[in-house]
């Protein structure tokens, strides 16, 4: 029995030994989690441009209108007109551009406006509130305005002029009298400064250029001195929904798009040197942050080369409210130069995802003056552009956009990529 006994404590031994075997393969505590369908995918970026606001020679294609106010394009004539005893001589400059007034008497000069258009109070120099350069009794002068329009017909129609001016003025356009504009009179005291006379042109304007002179008189009273300038308005309404109309051809904005198919920034069969216009487009980028550049590729010239490619210049700011005016603070200039149609090559910055980026670009027939607010048409080159006469000029406008993240120092490629040149 004694032996029975043990050979059973050795079989329950081998028995619970092949157990802990057995339990090698399914006995330990375990947990299975599984995560599916993981991608592993390229970015993409999807660009689309728009082009909001476009000026042509003071043309707005927003409004289809044209603003003519009193500014530093003003063109004063040294023309002292007056017979005071008290008037001061003839300045030594022949023609001078106008000043705008840096200070007003305390008792404020009349704001000239439409609710749109604010017009500033200019003069012969800057401050003529100031003691020392007061206008004398009978001081005046001539202030002349040219200006273009053009339309499918000239202009007919009763347009409203506006203006106030320190003191007396009379206003000519194309050498015809604006009869309802006629206060000048050496012999009268006027105070139309401290309110906005409204007088008409009626039938006067042309389809084309036009002439504008402003002679103003300070009268100053008590036969001493005093304050004298000039403020005034005048806005041309066009007809944009006229197929026949100059704004309607050479006109077109569209909203943000990726198919600029049939789509063109400019459009014009009749530059001039002297010529200026201002185009406000946006940017805008889906997913990723991206560099921006901007070409003119695929150009067809005649004669070929045209030597207008070179001669139209380009200056691109950047502009945060897309109003199409430059400001002091933070709308800065893009690139340090600016760049010719046929050598056009520009970093527009960096555009961030889902944002938008307003893009100021103004272009000149000629060269760039007065801080980029005028383009003089002289030139400097061979006849005075007189070489670029008859050229005919097709471009493309083309803009590339690729990814910042993991890209340092970039700089735009010497040519549009994709694009067949």
């Amino acid at each position: 029995m004694q032996m029975n006994k043990k050979i059973v404590a050795s079989l329950a031994t081998i028995a619970v030994v092949s157990v802990a075997v057995v339990g090698g393969t399914i006995a330990y505590f375990s947990s299975t989690q599984t995560s599916h369908g993981n991608i592993i995918k390229s970015g993409s970026i999807k660009l689309t441009v728009d082009h909001t606001k476009q000026v042509y020679n003071g043309v707005n294609c927003e409004t289809c209108n044209k603003v003519i106010k009193s500014g530093t394009d003003d063109v004063v004539i040294s023309q002292l007109i007056g017979t005071g005893t008290s008037a001061d001589p003839v300045p030594s400059w022949v023609t001078k551009n106008a000043e705008l007034v840096s200070v007003q008497p305390s008792w404020n000069w009349a704001v000239v406006t439409d609710g749109t258009n604010t017009a500033p109070w200019i003069w012969a120099y800057a401050n003529p509130a100031s003691s020392s350069v007061d206008a004398a009794k009978n001081e005046g002068y001539i202030f002349r305005k040219t200006f273009d329009w053009f339309d499918a017909n000239p202009l007919s129609g009763t347009v409203t002029f506006k203006l106030s001016a320190d003191d007396t003025y009379n206003v000519t356009l194309n050498s015809v009298a604006v009869s309802d504009c006629q206060s000048y009179d050496m012999d009268k005291s006027e105070t139309n400064w401290t309110s906005v006379h409204t007088c008409h042109f009626t039938n006067i304007v042309n389809n084309g250029s036009n002439v504008m002179e402003i002679k103003v008189v300070n009268s100053a009273a008590n036969g001493g001195r005093g304050p004298a300038g000039l403020a005034y308005l005048l806005v041309l309404d066009g007809d944009c929904n006229n197929p026949e109309s100059t704004l309607a051809q050479n006109c077109q904005l569209w909203s943000a798009t990726d198919d600029l198919t049939g789509k063109k920034f400019f459009n014009f069969d009749d530059v001039k040197p002297g010529d200026l216009g201002i185009n406000v487009i946006s940017l805008h980028v889906s997913s990723n942050e991206a560099h921006v550049c901007m070409y003119a590729p695929n150009q067809v010239s005649d004669p070929d080369p045209a030597p207008l490619a070179d001669y139209i210049k380009f200056y691109v700011w950047k502009d945060l409210n897309g109003d199409g005016v430059q400001l002091g603070t933070g709308e800065d200039q893009i690139g340090t130069t600016t760049y010719s149609l046929s050598q056009l090559n520009a970093y527009l910055g960096t555009v961030a995802s889902n944002s938008t980026q307003y893009l100021g670009i103004k272009w000149c027939f000629g060269e760039f003056e007065n801080n980029y607010a005028s383009c003089n048409g002289t030139g400097a080159s061979v006849n005075g552009y007189n070489d670029a006469q008859l050229n005919e000029l097709q471009t493309d406008l083309g803009f590339y956009a690729v990814q910042t993240r993991n890209i340092t120092n970039f700089t735009c490629p010497t040519t549009m990529p994709g694009i067949q040149q």
